[in-house]
């Protein structure tokens, strides 16, 4: 019995943490001039019910709260009190060494070895062109915790209803969660480096959504600039003159040989594959913009596979299609003649599982299916 009530005040605990963490808010917005100056309006605050939480006694009564003593903000429609601050600075440099969220319970701000880590960096280039970069720490496990945690956690057994309690917890804890910073730069912004979750750009403005971003045990670099990118090259294109086999039988098809690498039409390696342990179907999804491959299944011909035409190589442009397999998406550098795409053939067997080899002897494409292999 003790060892239960001593679960359960542990289970208290954690969702009463998960509950006030999960009404919370943090949302900045900066604007940003031409010459790195600029202004930061900073909000931080609880929904309602935190508020209320913080007003309940032991006994459950609540009782009614000062609302006067917060400012209110609202953000994706909910309602949050807590504190509004508005700052400016004068240059990039004032800019990087601001204490950001003054007088309100969260503090990003440089730690003690130095690093500045978790909070965004602005330089103003030669060229007159804004960066801005921010390093997100990665998940450094406190080697002493985490033996306390081991020392504790084998005295606790949980049963399912207690683990669905706690993700209950924890599902409502990130619903209303919100940590989001909105740059309004002086032109238009573009992503240089870092991942791609959580961070939205339409044109001059950007968006870092850090509850989207995905955390990573190692330091995850993120910069972005609006200096113009550099023009593309042409690719070096001309039709393949290599002999293609599959499973050792050769075929002819309609491919591509882009800066070194064979490209090929999606439907055509469907069609190659029908019928074999590699087989996929292929749908275009008219919501996401993505064609979907699903692995496994029979691929559904709508006539054109395998056909040759052509050369169409004048009209090579970069492809920005993107590609779903299996509902994950996945990277498959893609380009598009003649109003086709063609995808580089190794991203294609990387991405739905058959295998792709050279031959230096016959100077043949090998494709190799995994049931062949």
């Amino acid at each position: 019995m003790k060892k239960t009530r001593l679960i359960m005040a542990v289970l208290a605990v954690i969702v009463v943490a998960a509950m006030l963490a999960g009404c919370m808010a943090g949302i900045s917005e900066i604007k940003v001039n031409s010459d790195g100056s600029g202004s930061v309006t900073m909000k931080m605050g609880y929904t309602l019910e935190a508020i209320n939480s913080l007003y309940e006694d032991e006994s459950g009564e609540t009782t009614e709260p000062d609302l006067s003593q917060y400012d209110v903000f609202e953000y994706n429609g909910v309602e949050y009190y807590g504190t509004i601050v508005e700052k400016t600075f004068a240059n990039a440099e004032e800019f990087n060494t601001m204490t950001w969220y003054e007088d309100t319970m969260a503090e990003i701000s440089e730690s003690e070895d130095g690093s500045t880590n978790d909070r965004p960096m602005l330089k103003v280039n030669e060229d007159g062109s804004i960066e801005l970069s921010i390093v997100l720490s990665g998940n450094i496990e406190d080697e002493e915790a985490s033996d306390a945690e081991s020392d504790t956690s084998e005295d606790v057994e949980l049963t399912q209803e207690e683990i669905d309690e706690i993700n209950a917890a924890a599902e409502e804890m990130l619903a209303n969660m919100a940590f989001v910073m909105t740059f309004e730069m002086p032109a238009p912004v573009r992503q240089i480096e870092g991942k791609t979750e959580g961070v939205t750009i339409e044109g001059s403005v950007l968006t870092l959504n850090f509850m989207e971003m995905t955390a990573e045990d190692e330091d995850v670099l993120y910069k972005f600039t609006t200096a113009e990118a550099p023009a593309e090259t042409a690719p070096a294109v001309v039709p393949s003159s290599q002999s293609i086999t599959v499973d050792g039988e050769t075929v002819e098809l309609e491919v591509y040989n882009i800066d070194g690498y064979n490209y090929f039409k999606l439907r055509d390696m469907a069609m190659l594959l029908n019928g074999s342990d590699s087989q996929f179907e292929i749908a275009y999804n008219e919501e996401t913009g993505e064609i979907d491959v699903t692995t496994g299944e029979p691929y559904t011909p709508v006539g054109g596979e395998l056909e040759t035409g052509t050369d169409k190589s004048a009209s090579c442009v970069k492809s920005s299609q993107s590609v779903a397999v299996n509902g994950e998406k996945a990277y498959v550098e893609a380009y598009n003649l003649g109003g086709n795409n063609f995808f580089k053939l190794r991203d294609l067997g990387a991405a739905v599982g058959f295998g792709v080899d050279y031959n230096e002897e016959t100077f043949e494409v090998v494709i190799t299916t995994a049931q062949a292999e």
